[in-house]
């Protein structure tokens, strides 16, 4: 059942009248007045309509006043007998009942974090999609989080000290090739291919810790 603050109730019933009346050829003073809301207003407005077309009575006040559940086989043998419902089709909230609370949020994800929450006193309402949401003030967690820790993307210095390596293997002595010779053009196109390689994984690194696109 949606449930509603009385600001928002009445919000919503002008929302209501007015579509109905544009609807019916009587355009409103203030047409853009709902263009921000429109799509939110209307889910909830249909939501509320189709929670009351479809409520069930769950008994029947009988003209004789007595009181018959709504299974009774007996309320067939009364007359248009007046069903009732166990609660009212938009029930409102009263934002004093919940200001000051103190309240507790589960904001585990799994059976390691079972135990952690959130503690703190309601400090305001608001409404979302006829959701009640409820604002805490200085909340308070039982539980700590390990820092994230420093992540070291790879650098220029980091390929050239890698590359040359791969390039020396187990040569102790190993020396880049003499500039410009036929070994040295040689060696610069592997260099190439593999700074290549290596700067896809350096975008990979960091798009995986959201620090790139």
């Amino acid at each position: 059942m949606i449930a509603l603050t009385k600001e928002k109730r009445e919000e919503l019933a002008k929302f209501a009248k007015a579509t109905l009346n544009s609807l019916n050829g009587i355009e409103p003073e203030n047409p853009n007045q709902y263009d921000d809301y429109l799509s939110e207003y209307t889910q909830v407005c249909m939501e509320i309509a189709l929670e009351s077309l479809t409520a069930e009575p769950v008994a029947y006040m009988t003209y004789k006043g007595y009181l018959l559940h709504a299974a009774d086989p007996k309320v067939s043998e009364y007359s248009d007998p007046e069903p009732l419902y166990d609660a009212p089709p938009v029930p409102e909230i009263n934002k004093d009942d919940y200001i000051g609370l103190q309240v507790s949020v589960d904001v585990s994800t799994s059976d390691y974090d079972a135990d952690h929450r959130y503690f703190g006193k309601v400090s305001a309402l608001s409404e979302s999609n006829g959701k009640i949401v409820l604002v805490i003030e200085e909340p308070k967690k039982n539980f700590t989080v390990s820092p994230v820790p420093e992540i070291k993307l790879p650098s220029d210095s980091d390929f050239d000290s890698w590359f040359k390596s791969i390039e020396a293997g187990d040569d102790g002595n190993w020396q880049e090739p003499a500039y410009q010779s036929v070994e040295w053009y040689q060696y610069l196109s592997r260099r190439q291919l593999a700074q290549g390689a290596f700067n896809f994984y350096a975008d990979e690194l960091k798009y995986l810790n959201g620090l790139g696109e």
